[in-house]
């Protein structure tokens, strides 16, 4: 599979960006639209790292896409989460996201998604990730920005599961 990546700035500060994306609540899927409730999971979580499941529905693929992946957060200003084990992507893909403060307080951020394909289904994603991919992934990215800018500011770090 190719390689995605996408650069968004916001106004929203980046702080804010962080919050929601180490928000492992179970708020989790309506601040992340692309994640089905019923697929995601939460295995541990620590002062820098997670172990999540996350996932979507899709037509190719009974049951959706899940992807196990290990988030890691201890280098200021990029958060990285790599697969641990998926139904349809090897161990050791990755999507990570670098984000920096713009000068009118807002945020600068960048955005790889990196999948290798673990089987046909796989290749099918990957194939249609090499055609809209970026458009589909910023996109999404884009609805969660969406969301952030209507709700009220959250002063809180990461979230802990409520399970």
């Amino acid at each position: 599979m190719g390689r995605v990546t996408f650069k968004i700035d916001t106004p929203i500060a980046p702080e804010r960006i962080r919050s929601a994306i180490l928000d492992f609540s179970d708020r989790r899927p309506h601040l992340w639209p692309g994640i089905d409730p019923k697929l995601y999971r939460v295995y541990s979580l620590s002062a820098e790292h997670a172990d999540v499941q996350e996932g979507s529905a899709n037509p190719f693929v009974k049951g959706g896409v899940w992807v196990h992946e290990h988030y890691d957060w201890s280098t200021p200003g990029l958060i990285r989460a790599t697969t641990v084990d998926s139904n349809v992507f090897q161990a050791d893909s990755l999507w990570q996201l670098r984000y920096a403060a713009t000068d009118g307080g807002g945020t600068h951020i960048e955005v790889l998604y990196d999948r290798i394909a673990k089987n046909a289904q796989g290749r099918l994603i990957g194939a249609l990730v090499s055609l809209v991919g970026k458009q589909v992934l910023s996109s999404y990215f884009r609805k969660t920005l969406n969301i952030l800018e209507r709700e009220p500011t959250v002063t809180s770090d990461v979230s802990s599961p409520a399970r």
